[in-house]
C-alpha cells in the first residue's frame, strides 16, 4: 500500500477513478528516461537495456517490458503522478561508508548529480507529454533515505544530515 494506493483512494472522492501503477523499484532517472522515450517511439526495451542491474529487482523485467502497455495507458492518463530520483542519490551513501566527507564535500557530489538528474528529468517529461500533452503531471516527493542522526543512529553526523536534507 504505497503513495499510487491512496492517490487513487482519494480521487475516487472526487468520482469514478482508475489506476494504473507502473512502479519500478531502482529505477533511476536516467532509466526513467529511456523508458518514457521507448514508449513514446513504440519500442520494446529491457530492464537491464534501461539500466544495468536493475532485472535483479522484483517485477522490474516484467513492468518494463510493458512500454506498449505504458504508452497507451499514459495516452489515455489526465493525472501522471511519479516519485523519482532517491535511487539516483544512493551512490553518495557508498561514497560516505568509503572516506569521510565534509558537508562542503557532499555539496559538491550532489551539485555534480543533479546536473544529470535534471538533464535525464526534463527528457522524461518531455517525452511523457509528447505521449499526452494534456496530461497533468507530479511528481510526488523526494525523500531522504537516512534517518535523522541520533545517539544509536551515527551513520551521518548533524552537518551532513543538514545538507542531504537541504
Amino acid at each position: 500500500y504505497g503513495y499510487a494506493d491512496r492517490v487513487y483512494e482519494q480521487a475516487l472522492y472526487h468520482g469514478a477513478a482508475e489506476l494504473q501503477n507502473f512502479g519500478v523499484l531502482g529505477l533511476k532517472s536516467d532509466g526513467l528516461r529511456q523508458w518514457l522515450e521507448a514508449a513514446q517511439n513504440g519500442t520494446s526495451v529491457t530492464a537491464d537495456g534501461i539500466q544495468p542491474g536493475l532485472s535483479k529487482y522484483r517485477l522490474a523485467p516484467e513492468t518494463i517490458a510493458k512500454s506498449a502497455e505504458l504508452r497507451t495507458v499514459l495516452e489515455q492518463a489526465n493525472l501522471i503522478v511519479m516519485t523519482i530520483g532517491g535511487n539516483d542519490f544512493l551512490p553518495l551513501f557508498d561514497e560516505m561508508k568509503q572516506h569521510v566527507m565534509s558537508p562542503s564535500d557532499i555539496q559538491t557530489w550532489i551539485d555534480t548529480m543533479l546536473a544529470s538528474y535534471q538533464t535525464s528529468l526534463e527528457a522524461s517529461l518531455t517525452a511523457a507529454l509528447a505521449i499526452n500533452p494534456k496530461a497533468e503531471i507530479v511528481f510526488a516527493d523526494q525523500y531522504l533515505p537516512v534517518p535523522k542522526p541520533s545517539p544509536i543512529n551515527k551513520a551521518v553526523t548533524e552537518e551532513q544530515y543538514a545538507v542531504l536534507q537541504g
